[in-house]
């Protein structure tokens, strides 16, 4: 006879759909949301960018980004609407990040 104390689901599922929903189950989401954020900034924006950035945190659906040039920071500044779509598309989330603060 099967000891079943475990009750384990035998139902196949997708692997995208095992991890929404371990990631749900350990509300492990936002985290896992901000780091997909983090590795997209580099990705998106270049390796200049990625050299002159010295920190990067997602806190309230709000990326804050530490940069050492000035010029570039205006830049960025400029360019905040363009690269908040750009992060929210490749997420595929609505509406994931809402600002983008450069400090």
């Amino acid at each position: 006879m099967a000891d079943n104390r475990y009750n384990r689901n035998n139902e196949v599922i997708s692997v995208s759909d095992g991890l929404a929903t371990f990631l749900e189950v350990y509300r492990l989401k936002k985290k896992y949301t901000s780091a997909q954020i983090i590795n997209l900034w580099n990705e998106i924006n270049g390796k200049i960018v990625e050299k002159a950035t010295l920190n990067i945190y997602v806190h309230d659906q709000v990326l804050h980004v530490s940069i050492d040039s000035a010029p570039l920071k205006h830049h960025l500044h400029y360019n905040k609407k363009l690269i908040l779509e750009k992060i929210n598309a490749a997420i595929a989330t609505s509406e994931c990040l809402k600002d983008l603060v450069v400090i």
